[in-house]
């Protein structure tokens, strides 16, 4: 299964995002799973962004680098750069939890003859990828398992708190019967 795309629809583009991942590929020679984690925030983080503003997103992704960095220090008595950017990524990670518990993502999935298209559920994907980045990390497993639960745990209080009510909806997806009607 290789995913393609979150199946809620965003207004904005992903200018944050985008950055972000820039910033993660410029690190990827001196660290490789910045690769893996670049794909995390491709594949979360335009939602959280479209939601919360571009603003607001950045301060969720700093807020998320800050406590893995730290969490990470505090684990092996010296801060760590991957930490930190681990720490962003799981904030977003876990920022798309928070504000689309039930989101879905678009994959092709390879059948006997050809390939498919299916929608799966966006926490089967943060699963895999919770699994996977220990592999390539380079960080020592408490360190990393530090920085990942310190950054998930800021990235989901700043969406509940940096949350804009008001951006929750799309007017003519929810007519189409795609998200929950107000009761």
């Amino acid at each position: 299964m290789i995913p393609l795309c979150d199946l809620v629809p965003a207004r904005l583009r992903p200018v944050a995002t985008i950055g972000l991942i820039a910033v993660q590929t410029s690190i990827a020679p001196a660290w490789p799973a910045a690769v893996l984690t670049a794909f995390a925030i491709w594949l979360f983080g335009p939602m959280p962004e479209d939601r919360l503003g571009r603003g607001r997103f950045v301060i969720l992704a700093a807020l998320g680098a800050g406590a893995g960095w730290t969490a990470a220090g505090l684990a092996l008595g010296a801060a760590s750069g991957p930490a930190g950017v681990m720490g962003a990524a799981a904030a977003i990670v876990a920022g798309h939890l928070v504000l689309y518990p039930r989101g879905r993502v678009l994959s092709v999935t390879p059948v006997v003859v050809g390939f498919e298209f299916v929608d799966l559920p966006s926490w089967l994907y943060a699963a895999v990828w919770l699994s996977a980045a220990p592999l390539s990390a380079g960080l020592p497993l408490a360190a990393f398992g530090a920085a990942l639960a310190a950054g998930a745990a800021a990235g989901a209080a700043a969406a509940r708190l940096l949350r804009r009510p008001e951006r929750m909806r799309v007017t003519w997806w929810d007519t189409l019967g795609h998200a929950p009607r107000p009761s």
